[in-house]
């Protein structure tokens, strides 16, 4: 469940992937949780400049969004499963 600043509305977020990004539009911290077997995580800013890289193992991690400007972040997950892809809005609460 997703909670929109604007609308104050909640809305669920399927990325179809297998992959869970919450909370999503994140401020301070947003959990990545997955099925399947990976091994490296990758956060991207909107401009596909690689600005977060990190092993996992398990099926979560927490990413410290409090370090990232605001904005659209592509999160992908590759391993043995393969890759999974999903989005990340990083906005600052006022």
């Amino acid at each position: 469940m997703v909670k929109s600043r604007s609308s104050q509305t909640y809305q669920q977020i399927n990325t179809g992937t297998g992959m869970q990004v919450y909370p999503n539009p994140s401020d301070q911290s947003s959990t990545i949780a997955w099925d399947g077997q990976y091994s490296r995580l990758y956060v991207y800013a909107s401009t596909g400049k690689l600005v977060y890289q990190t092993n996992v193992s398990g099926h979560k991690t927490t990413l410290k969004t409090s370090t990232l400007p605001p904005g659209i972040y592509t999160i992908q997950l590759l391993g043995n499963e393969g890759r999974q892809t999903s989005r990340l809005v990083v906005e600052r609460n006022p």
